[in-house]
């Protein structure tokens, strides 16, 4: 698979109801450079499981604490304290070239 890196920045880090029509709770961001730009969403729904559902909530549980270890993790490679400090932080992002779409990406711990 062809992969594009570029250099960007957290253009926006929020942390609430995003993801699937909004119905989930999780880590939205966005990351951008000149010209470009790009999302990210880590969650998990966040109303409690129908009976119809394929997840219960030992699921929901565990996607939560995945999340939230994600968070902790992106917190400290950034060294701030909050999700809202994470906004203009360094990061690289790599763009598969067959889909054009968001591979990965990491904060850019060497230059902060």
């Amino acid at each position: 698979m062809a992969i594009t890196v570029k250099l960007g920045k957290i253009m926006q880090a929020e942390f609430g109801f995003g993801g699937y029509n909004d119905s989930m709770i999780g880590l939205s961001l966005t990351f951008g450079g000149k010209g470009w730009g790009v999302g990210d969403f880590m969650g998990f729904w966040a109303d409690d499981p129908s009976p119809h559902a394929k997840w219960d909530m030992s699921d929901q549980n565990k996607q939560f604490a995945e999340v939230m270890r994600k968070v902790r993790n992106f917190l400290r490679d950034a060294n701030v304290d909050s999700v809202s400090q994470l906004k203009g932080k360094p990061v690289e992002i790599s763009i598969s070239d067959e889909t054009n779409t968001l591979y990965a990406w990491r904060i850019l711990t060497e230059v902060i």
